[in-house]
């Protein structure tokens, strides 16, 4: 392989790799939600340490996999910003050859698919999350918006996501948001 652009994975298994970083997850390091309970919200019960860990987990490959492309998306903003300004031909041409070359540059490439790799990882503890949770709590099983709140509170809210979704982008009436879009959003936020 040398000489090729392939990226480098490692030879464990995603499976091994989930295992062992939940171990190593001590409950100092755990990540406690920071939204409260509010009228809305029917509160089960407290989270295990099993979900407090995933939920950690979860929130510590979100991060991870956020981090890799802030300097990428910097770039590509300052780039972008340069071609907004430029007011000549000629300029905009350089600044969209620039745009170009980073696109497809082989650095780019290889963050942009370690990326996806790290937005897969992220996928797959957060589905385990929401499902553990839904296990330890038969009463979620059928509830549409459960989560998990300050103080390792377990619950769900009265209030439907797609609601709270319609309030921001409005509805089909208001903004031409169709309401599966804002289901679609609601079950992506699981």
């Amino acid at each position: 392989m040398s000489g090729s652009n392939a990226l480098a994975v490692s030879q464990k298994s995603v499976i091994a790799e989930i295992i062992e970083r939940l171990a190593a997850l001590t409950p100092e390091q755990f990540i406690e939600p920071d939204t409260h309970p509010d009228a809305n919200y029917r509160a089960v019960g407290e989270a295990s340490d099993d979900i407090k860990r995933l939920f950690t987990l979860r929130n510590i490959t979100c991060d991870e996999h956020n981090v890799l492309g802030k300097d990428l998306s910097a770039s590509m903003e300052e780039l972008k910003k340069n071609l907004r300004k430029a007011n000549a031909n000629r300029s905009k041409l350089e600044a969209l050859q620039a745009i170009v070359s980073l696109q497809e540059a082989p650095e780019t490439l290889r963050i942009i698919a370690e990326m996806n790799r790290k937005r897969s990882f992220h996928s797959i503890i957060e589905k385990i999350c929401w499902l553990e949770l839904r296990r330890q709590y038969p009463e979620l099983a059928d509830r549409p918006n459960i989560s998990i709140r300050k103080n390792w509170t377990v619950g769900w809210c009265e209030r439907d996501d797609t609601e709270a979704l319609s309030d921001i982008f409005g509805d089909d009436d208001q903004l031409g948001v169709p309401s599966e879009f804002l289901e679609f959003l609601s079950f992506q936020t699981r």
